[in-house]
């Protein structure tokens, strides 16, 4: 048999055949990439939730425990979703990169036609544009807004053995730093051609000021071949915290009372 001319000749493409298959399918997945690129390149410009809390010491922390490396001023991550938030904290609550829960917010990921969540009771206006509270001047103190923009990042911690399976975590970024995250995203999709799940991403202070800023690098990028399971599991992962990752917070009336002395006061999500 091993004379057969018909056989020998599928011996000899075989190797080939499987190497086309191999290569269609890196080529398939390469596309599915790009398009998560895309679809994240579009909406960018140049509870239950675990909330990261921004410290005015410029440390990060979870749970009133310090987080990531470097004493809690450096977290390795891969950013899953960044959406767009616009927080109404009230008079005591200014800061959205805190753990607080918002008296009135909004999210989408695109950023257009904001509007309050649908589950709060008390909505300070049907829609943010025309709320008093997203007009310039109307910050305590400032020149700002009452209603804080920002941006709400899902991300899981670099190192994980299993993505898929590594619990979410989650921040509100200050008002100082929305742009620049945008500038980042905008390079990792637009120009890496990469979506930000398929890069490392090293977040930092800006310790050239004296108020919290982030700073956003990308330390490696996922190999197409060699990190391809790694790869699967971050889309898992992605995909099972789209919709929680815009829910609403869950404010209890506890949430309503002043807070202690020491800031102490817990916060149910």
């Amino acid at each position: 048999m091993g004379d057969d001319p018909v056989i020998g000749l599928i011996e000899e493409t075989l190797p080939a055949t499987r190497e086309a298959m191999m290569l269609a399918a890196d080529a398939e997945f390469e596309r599915e990439l790009m398009a998560a690129a895309q679809d994240q390149a579009a909406s960018e410009t140049t509870s239950g939730l675990k909330f990261i809390a921004l410290g005015k010491d410029k440390k990060f922390r979870l749970d009133d425990t310090l987080l990531g490396e470097e004493e809690g001023t450096v977290l390795r991550v891969i950013i899953l979703h960044a959406a767009y938030e616009k927080a109404y904290f009230g008079k005591r609550f200014k800061d959205i990169s805190s753990a607080e829960p918002p008296k009135c917010f909004a999210l989408s990921y695109d950023g257009s036609n904001m509007r309050p969540v649908a589950e709060l009771k008390n909505p300070e206006n049907d829609v943010c544009e025309t709320c008093s509270h997203n007009q310039f001047g109307t910050a305590e103190g400032g020149d700002g807004k009452a209603c804080k923009d920002g941006r709400r990042v899902a991300m899981v911690a670099f190192g994980e053995m299993d993505y898929s399976k590594a619990p979410a975590l989650y921040m509100r970024t200050p008002p100082t730093s929305g742009t620049t995250l945008s500038t980042y995203l905008f390079k990792v999709t637009n120009i890496m051609k990469r979506p930000s799940f398929a890069v490392v991403t090293k977040m930092t202070f800006d310790s050239r000021t004296d108020y919290q800023k982030l700073k956003f690098e990308t330390e490696r990028v996922f190999d197409l071949k060699a990190d391809k399971p790694v790869l699967m599991q971050l889309m898992e992962k992605r995909k099972s915290i789209e919709e929680i990752t815009v829910k609403a917070f869950v404010r209890t009336e506890q949430d309503d009372k002043p807070a202690a002395e020491d800031g102490s006061k817990k916060v149910k999500y």
